[in-house]
């Protein structure tokens, strides 16, 4: 459980951040230079920590109880 929070909130914050600092009003936000694009890569790292921790609790849900 402590996984998916994490994960999330490394998503969600990520995308704030960079929501805030590059679009400013824009509709599409391209990556120009290395801390745009270091966000992006903690926003997929975040979200992939999520999944990944869904899906493990998913698993064992289903190991222990079936």
């Amino acid at each position: 459980m402590i996984t998916i929070l994490v994960g999330f909130a490394i998503f969600w914050g990520s995308g704030l951040v960079e929501g805030n600092i590059y679009a400013r009003g824009q509709t599409m936000v391209v990556c120009m230079d290395f801390t745009c694009s270091a966000l992006v890569v903690i926003a997929a790292v975040g979200f992939w920590m999520a999944i990944i921790g869904g899906i493990s609790i998913v698993v064992w849900v289903l190991r222990r109880f079936l």
